[in-house]
């Protein structure tokens, strides 16, 4: 590695890694609670699998949007 070249702050990446994992359990977390609510506004238990895809969808597209972000 070069001089010019700056090495990544080890706590830096640390911090940023449990952040990330902690947003993904408070995500989970309030969508699992929230789910009886949802599918039972919407008709029924037959919508369950509606609401879990579309919550993935809506995850994965925002991954591509937010990866430039921090990957800069």
């Amino acid at each position: 590695m070069s001089s010019a070249q700056k090495t990544p702050n080890l706590g830096v990446v640390i911090a940023g890694l449990l952040l990330g994992i902690l947003m993904a359990s408070m995500d989970s977390t309030i969508v699992a609670t929230a789910m009886g609510n949802i599918v039972g506004e919407l008709g029924g238990m037959d919508k369950f699998v509606w609401v879990t895809g579309t919550g993935l969808v809506a995850t994965l597209s925002l991954n591509p949007r937010v990866c430039p972000l921090h990957c800069t």
